[in-house]
């Protein structure tokens, strides 16, 4: 370990302060959530859409942080919230400020953003929307400000849901037997959503939790049929293996992420967490190795790998990856807020 990377570690763990590099500059004023430096750099003349070297402008780096009175000031003098990032940093190229704050179910932060003209159906280098990031993640409300409301429709009170079938979901059928609940309702959604792998992964964990080993099994495998190359449902399909005790198929479905859909690191470091839950670290490390092989500066996902080992009790290996992070983005403070959250997170385990 680098002594500059011990140092920041350890001022991390001893709760010294870690200062922000020196300077005025607008971004550097966004990222600190500071409102008066804001105000004086905008009263110097900065540009409000001033941009990093990645096409990040102050107002994605508000976002980022969380500091929405900065975000409404920089809405208020101009700041445009649909420019698109031009290189991937810890989000793809063509991420916007939207993008940033969907993606992490930041709902002031996209109450503010829509309200001054945020576009929900901008594409990242993904390929991928605000409204899809936000269904991905499953942050309803998020969706709700985005005008989306496909995933929360609502209904008049005491009216029932009724089920393909014809079992009502009201609230004595939900406080009843746990395996029919499954049932019923895995039953509804795959058959109402044959063609949408996601939908199809979670109603085949219900089906496996609910006892139902032979539906469970079918209908995962239409889940992979309709998700061949998509690692986000081959992942599901992999935890609901996991969560029901198959480990053989778990790491059978894991592995086919990596065959399939090796160059999403995000996913890939999702699977690793998903395993160190269960406590097979070995399978893990093997899904952090391969990112960290294809991209030796893949410095998030190096962090929620040590996230996930901190909350576990495991804190040598996760020292070791973030360090792993720190050695990726050096001088990055963003890298140490991260890191101090972790640690603050897991405060009952320390």
């Amino acid at each position: 370990m680098s002594h500059p990377a011990l140092k920041l570690i350890l001022g991390v763990i001893l709760g010294a302060s870690v200062g922000l590099h020196a300077g005025a500059s607008l971004i550097k004023a966004a990222t600190k959530g500071k409102v008066d430096a804001v105000k004086q750099c905008l009263d110097a003349g900065e540009n409000v859409n001033e941009a990093d070297k990645y096409g990040w402008t102050p107002l994605m780096w508000s976002v980022y942080y969380k500091h929405l009175p900065v975000t409404v000031l920089l809405l208020e003098k101009g700041a445009d919230p649909n420019i698109q990032a031009t290189y991937k940093n810890s989000r793809p190229a063509g991420t916007s400020a939207l993008h940033i704050a969907a993606y992490y179910g930041f709902e002031d932060q996209v109450a503010a953003l829509v309200k001054k003209g945020a576009r929900a159906n901008l594409v990242d280098g993904n390929g991928k929307t605000p409204i899809d990031l936000a269904q991905e993640y499953r942050f309803t409300a998020v969706l709700e400000l985005l005008g989306n409301k496909s995933s929360s429709k609502t209904l008049p009170v005491g009216k029932a849901i009724k089920t393909v079938s014809g079992v009502e979901l009201n609230e004595s059928f939900l406080s009843g037997d746990r395996k029919k609940i499954l049932k019923e309702m895995a039953d509804r959604l795959s058959a109402g959503h044959p063609s949408e792998a996601y939908i199809l992964a979670e109603s085949g964990r219900a089906y496996l939790a609910g006892m139902e080993a032979g539906k469970g099994r079918e209908t995962l495998m239409a889940a992979e049929e309709q998700g061949l190359k998509d690692g986000q449902a081959l992942r599901l399909i992999g935890l609901a293996w996991l969560k029901n005790g198959n480990k053989a198929e778990a790491m059978a479905s894991y592995d086919k992420v990596l065959q399939r859909d090796s160059g999403n690191q995000q996913i890939l470091a999702r699977c690793a967490v998903d395993l160190i839950e269960v406590g097979l670290l070995p399978e893990a490390e093997k899904f952090m190795k391969s990112v960290l092989g294809r991209d030796p500066k893949a410095w998030e996902p190096f962090l929620e790998f040590g996230r996930a080992y901190l909350l576990s009790g495991q804190r040598k290996q996760a020292s070791a990856w973030f360090v792993r992070a720190l050695e990726a983005n050096p001088g990055d403070d963003k890298v140490v807020l991260e890191i101090m959250r972790a640690f603050a997170d897991s405060q009952a385990l320390m």
